[in-house]
């Protein structure tokens, strides 16, 4: 790809990323709604309530920050009051709606190891009062146990009581009105009255006046109407109180002061469990393939489950830490973190087996990018295509949040980071940025090589048409992404969800498509703090300000990593020539393989390939190794005299001790050194053997020797001259009678002696008699019970036959379908064969 083509497709990305902030208004809960104000600030404003509500005198309750988002409220109100322009998270946030805020629970310390979610049973159980803050950091709610305290505002009247209730909320009396009795509430179905009645609970109104900007519009408090008694120096004072269990500022109708619990549900529950369980046995069966076939790195998958497990317990510690940890001892503090380490243990486990599947199919099918990926884990960083990789990455992500953004749009629906029930986590721990690195840096393996690498690798396998594959692949991946190892929240139903989530993977599985692995991880990455980012950014606390553009900075260095490396970077990539330890294995045994077959095809290429045309003389062999190769051969040498005339055929058998590519090669090497001495016309076969015998003797082993048989028949006379260097005895059949023929000593194999002085035996053949020269491995083939063939079986079979009226190659065949049935097709030995019919 030029230089020109990556910096279009950058440009492209750039309109994507234009896109996503045009319609980030509409599509963003935090859209005008930034993180108005730091945890610690938010803790100081909550002890002033806790103040003024006079509720600060139990220093055993210890405060739990979270940051909610009430992405039900902008549902709600969608659902009951339609879209329109003043009906979006920019619009609602601006106009005062509470989208999200922060929220402040006193709790007592518990020794207990539960759900950390929930905040109904945590508040019944262990509470003393809970606020929460709209952005102004006025109370948005405010509860009080009603068997462990209640706020307590003394006046000269019930009204200027509930008027300090107000003010110690956040808000101005004067802009307020009570509702009449006919517009009040219904609390514990009795009407609500301003004359106090005993052991009665009572609910009030009050309204906002006029149109005052960022106010709510009713402001509710829940109060048991009380009299207190001061003594003076003359008599008894008693003045008219309140016990004030509840305020809640509602910012439209549909407000309620409902608990926070977990975004996900029942639905979304099951579309999880379903797609991660199925994807999960599938990268087990599929790991399990490849580590029985040996095709994985260890150390590189080791690394990936190790690195994922720790930054998880990291991210758990840091989101903990300064939430609910101060709520527990240290002992049950820390028996939560060996749970949360038990999953964290199986997430790493599958971020290791998920790279293990990427591995072996991505070079199982040549990805451009695993020399890319090779090179990191080496270290050899400063590569031009890894830049390219790099600013392609940021290309396809802006068009991934662009192409989302639509999606999100037509759909009606809003995102939120994603809430597990522990709320906006990342902001409320102590280091934010560091927070959201840590998690993305978990995040992106984990989705990346399973979502993306494992999951696309094997489709591709099966699907080879790249639009369908590119559909399909976008398809599955947006119910991960979306309701499987999710990295937001969306708002709306399934469908909704999912078809925005698949408009979100279309431009990651083209970039994992066209470049790999490196680009669609990048690229995650930046989708992951993109969306975090938002949250940030705007905001009036210079604190959380600074965490925003730190996290931006965060975002475009990898970019201009990207523009040197891609500018100034080295060319020599592939040079590096990493090659996995299985692969080295596999290219070693193709190797092998290969060499045995050479090995074949040269042992086979010094056999006879035809048998010679005779008048009076019929003969055929067959050799049939053991292994790929084996140690035997024959051959049959026509042999002319001067004139031109067939005078004599040389015949041989040899048996190399031992098996496959060692016997192999002596038997090559004795096969030439025989050729070389035997084709002169008249040679002693004896003659030849024990001059060939010293050479073959100082060439092997100690533990090598070879077996001959060589005979030189003169066809005019049909004598047969042949010497026994330690082979199997020849078989001659001759009308019906059969037999060994025993030659002269010595007949020790070729190789054991340097010296040895072979002698020649000579035998008169006769028409119609059949000649049968053979190695050990016919008499010796075993049967599946064990049993041999035996040498007399030989002879029986051989006497058997008809050989009148058989030809040479018919009594081979017949000799060769028998063993083979016998021993069913698995030959302890190599096996030989020459037949000779006068």
């Amino acid at each position: 790809m030029s230089f020109r083509t990556v910096y279009i497709i950058v440009y492209i990305g750039v309109l994507g990323f234009l896109v996503y902030l045009a319609l980030r208004p509409v599509t963003e809960l935090h859209s005008g709604g930034a993180v108005e104000t730091s945890r610690f600030v938010a803790i100081e404003r909550a002890e002033r309530v806790m103040q003024d509500f006079g509720l600060d005198s139990y220093p055993s309750y210890t405060p739990l920050v979270r940051r909610q988002q009430r992405t039900y409220l902008y549902e709600d109100l969608i659902d009951s009051l339609g879209k329109g322009t003043n009906r979006n998270p920019l619009a609602l946030n601006r106009s005062g709606v509470p989208l999200s805020g922060w929220s402040v629970m006193y709790l007592q310390p518990y020794e207990s190891v539960q759900t950390i979610s929930g905040d109904q049973s945590l508040f019944d159980e262990y509470g003393l009062a809970s606020v929460s803050f709209d952005r102004q950091m006025r109370v948005r709610s405010f509860r009080a146990h009603p068997e462990n305290a209640a706020a307590l505002f003394t006046a000269d009247s019930l009204n200027a009581a509930l008027d300090k209730v107000l003010q110690a909320s956040g808000f101005n009396p004067d802009q307020f009105e009570l509702l009449p009795d006919s517009q009040m509430v219904v609390v514990l179905e009795r009407p609500v009255s301003m004359v106090p009645r005993e052991n009665s609970e009572y609910t009030v109104t009050y309204v906002r006046r006029g149109s005052v900007s960022r106010l709510p519009e009713r402001v509710h408090i829940t109060y048991h109407p009380d009299i207190v008694s001061a003594d003076d120096s003359d008599h008894e004072v008693l003045s008219p109180a309140i016990r004030v269990t509840r305020v809640f500022s509602s910012y439209t109708v549909l407000d309620l002061d409902v608990p926070v619990e977990s975004d996900l549900s029942l639905s979304r529950i099951i579309v999880l469990f379903v797609s991660m369980l199925i994807l999960t046995v599938l990268l087990v069966v599929v790991a399990v393939r490849l580590i029985f076939r040996g095709q994985v790195i260890w150390g590189r998958s080791l690394i990936i489950a190790g690195s994922v497990t720790v930054l998880l317990l990291v991210y758990r510690y840091l989101t903990m830490h300064y939430t609910y940890y101060p709520l527990l001892t240290p002992g049950i503090a820390g028996l939560d973190m060996l749970f949360y380490m038990a999953g964290a243990v199986v997430s790493g486990i599958f971020a290791g087996l998920a790279y293990l599947i990427w591995d072996a199919y991505a070079r199982r099918q040549n990805h451009e990018q695993v020399p890319h990926m090779d090179a990191l884990w080496e270290m050899n960083f400063f590569q031009r295509k890894i830049g390219k990789a790099i600013l392609a990455a940021y290309a396809y992500a802006g068009l991934a949040l662009g192409m989302w953004s639509l999606g999100l749009y037509a759909s009606g629906s809003v995102y939120s980071i994603y809430d597990d029930g522990t709320g906006f986590s990342s902001v409320g721990s102590l280091f934010p940025v560091l927070t959201n690195l840590v998690n993305s840096l978990a995040y992106v393996p984990m989705v990346g090589y399973a979502f993306f690498g494992a999951v696309l690798s094997i489709m591709r396998v099966y699907i080879r048409n790249t639009i369908v594959l590119t559909v399909a692949g976008s398809s599955v991946t947006a119910v991960l992404l979306g309701f499987g190892i999710s990295f937001v929240s969306v708002s709306g139903g399934i469908l909704s969800g999912w078809f925005a989530f698949f408009l979100l993977s279309v431009p990651l599985v083209l970039a994992y498509r066209y470049y790999g692995i490196l680009t669609t991880s990048i690229g995650l990455w930046i989708v992951f703090l993109v969306t975090r980012t938002g949250a940030f950014m705007g905001s009036e606390d210079p604190i959380i300000m600074t965490q925003g553009w730190i996290l931006t900075g965060l975002l475009l260095l990898p970019f201009a990593c990207g523009v040197v490396l891609h500018h100034f970077g080295r060319e020599d990539l592939l040079a590096a020539g990493y090659v996995p330890e299985y692969e080295q294995k596999l290219k070693s045994q193709l190797r092998i393989e290969r060499e045995f077959q050479i090995a074949k095809e040269s042992q086979f290429a010094m056999m006879p390939k035809s048998s010679p045309d005779l008048e009076h003389v019929d003969v055929k062999g067959f050799f049939i190794p053991s292994f790929e190769v084996g140690g035997d051969f024959y051959d049959h040498i026509l042999i002319k005299d001067q004139h031109g005339r067939p005078a004599e055929l040389m015949l041989t058998v040899v048996d190399v001790s031992g098996k496959a590519m060692k016997a192999a090669l002596t038997a090559i090497f004795t096969s030439g050194l025989l050729l070389s001495n035997a084709r002169e016309t008249g040679k002693d076969p004896a003659e030849v053997l024990t001059g060939i015998n010293p050479i073959l003797h100082s060439r092997t082993d100690a533990q090598s020797f070879i077996t001959c048989l060589l005979a030189r028949y003169e066809i005019q006379t049909q004598i047969l001259h042949f010497v026994n260097a330690g082979h199997c005895q020849p078989v001659l059949k001759r009308g019906n009678q059969t037999r060994f023929i025993s030659s002269e000593n010595p007949r020790l194999p070729l190789g054991i002696r340097s010296e040895v002085p072979y002698k020649t035996t000579h035998l008169q053949l006769q028409s119609g008699d059949t000649l049968l020269l053979y190695s050990d491995g016919l008499p010796e083939a075993r049967s599946k019970t064990g049993q041999l063939y035996e040498f007399d079986r030989v002879i029986r079979v051989l006497n058997s036959m008809n050989t009148q009226s058989m030809s040479a190659e018919a009594i081979c065949e017949y000799f060769k379908q028998e063993v083979l049935d016998f021993s069913d097709y698995e030959l302890a030995d190599d096996m030989t064969l020459l037949v000779m019919k006068v």
